[in-house]
């Protein structure tokens, strides 16, 4: 079901190129690697991005808009609520979702329930970017266990091709990806086994186990006019589904397919064999560059050391705020720390602009930014936490999951 506002609506009122296209297999032999046929490009509009999660035997997906908005420069911390189920049954908000102001009276968002704002000015101040994310969603659809599926309907977007792009060959442009991939590589490792896990939420991890190939993909669009090496591209919208959902999404893919799962079928019988009873499933890892161009790869995913970690409530709620925090992250060029058990604060490697009106020049520096205050330049964009899990919490979880190998 689709649910967008318009952009001029108000908000809810508060409740109490045609040649073969270039894939490479790093993980796999040389002798498995394919070129893919390029996908029937859509003549559809660009349309504003949206978070999507849908039933694990269809699809988890999380979708964004190409041009996302400069985050703030405020330097204001995230309050850490608390984590227990009982409290956050019985405080469902402590502070505001646009000032960041607590120990005040708040009230929810009638449109998606989640949002929480002080006032109405603080509310019309975070509507722009909480509507047009598509982050505000009717309440009905916020609960997984009543729905099959929730989230808006899965949309075709149209990618650029390499005229329309900034590159002049693809070779130029896949260099470029290389080292945009390598940048953020924390960020997407987290995101891809964030969502792999969302897929066992509710314990359905048959498909997964059974070897059905499913799909991590990664849309991205190339920037133009910024040579930045950590803005050049823009993660457009990210999803895992099952291949054969994916080929008829782009079926000029279709003829490559045979090679492609062959490929997969070598790596997961490897991992297999290397991990035992550890082994759950292997994820084909696609980063779809430009119209026909793709970068392929494999991810493990291992069983999860503490299945029963997965029923607990804030444990989906919470993956899908790491992969939103990490979308962000990869759209603003903030480098994220490697996920780990330590109780520590995370800090992070964050670009921000220097400009000499003077000479009307621009320069990027490099500054440290803890992960608290990410997650608040996040929430002050509009988007509505769905757990109460700090940003160390969340961190935390992914080692808590996965079991040590």
């Amino acid at each position: 079901m689709e649910h967008n506002h318009s952009q001029g609506q108000r908000p809810p009122d508060s409740e109490d190129d045609s040649q073969h296209a270039r894939a490479f297999h790093r993980s796999i032999p040389a002798a498995l690697q394919n070129r893919v046929q390029p996908p029937n490009p859509t003549d559809e509009d660009d349309s504003p991005g949206h978070v999507q999660v849908v039933r694990p035997t269809t699809t988890v997906a999380l979708q964004n808009d190409e041009q996302p908005p400069d985050p703030t420069h405020e330097d204001g911390q995230v309050p850490c609520p608390s984590t227990t189920i009982a409290q956050r049954n019985q405080d469902p908000a402590t502070y505001c979702h646009s000032c960041g102001a607590q120990g005040q009276k708040v009230r929810r968002c009638g449109g998606c329930s989640v949002a929480c704002y002080c006032s109405k000015e603080c509310q019309k101040k975070a509507w722009p970017i909480h509507n047009f994310r598509g982050w505000c969603r009717p309440s009905n659809l916020q609960d997984a266990e009543s729905n099959e599926e929730y989230g808006d309907t899965p949309q075709e977007y149209r990618l650029q091709s390499l005229t329309e792009s900034p590159f002049t060959t693809r070779i130029a442009a896949i260099n470029s990806f290389q080292k945009f991939k390598a940048h953020h590589h924390v960020a997407s490792k987290v995101m891809i086994d964030a969502a792999a896990y969302l897929l066992a939420d509710g314990g359905h991890f048959e498909d997964l186990q059974a070897g059905a190939p499913h799909v991590a993909v990664f849309h991205m669009v190339p920037r133009h006019g910024d040579p930045d090496l950590g803005r050049s591209w823009a993660l457009r919208s990210f999803d895992i589904r099952p291949i054969d959902y994916w080929t008829k999404q782009y079926p000029g893919i279709k003829p490559s397919m045979p090679s492609t799962l062959a490929g997969h079928k070598a790596v997961a019988e490897a991992y297999r064999n290397e991990f035992g009873s550890r082994y759950s499933a292997t994820l084909i890892t696609a980063y779809h560059i430009l119209d026909n161009v793709y970068d392929f790869g494999h991810r493990l995913v291992l069983t999860p050391s503490d299945p029963g970690l997965l029923t607990e409530q804030p444990v989906p709620d919470a993956l899908r705020d790491l992969i939103n925090l990490c979308l962000f992250a990869i759209n603003h060029d903030i480098v994220l720390p490697t996920p780990s058990l330590e109780d520590k604060i995370f800090i992070t490697s964050a670009s921000e602009p220097i400009v000499n009106h003077r000479t009307k020049t621009r320069k990027v520096r490099r500054v440290q930014r803890t992960l608290d205050t990410v997650y608040g330049r996040l929430i002050k964009a509009g988007y509505p936490p769905k757990s109460t899990l700090s940003t160390t919490q969340m961190m935390n979880l992914l080692e808590r999951i996965y079991p040590p190998i």
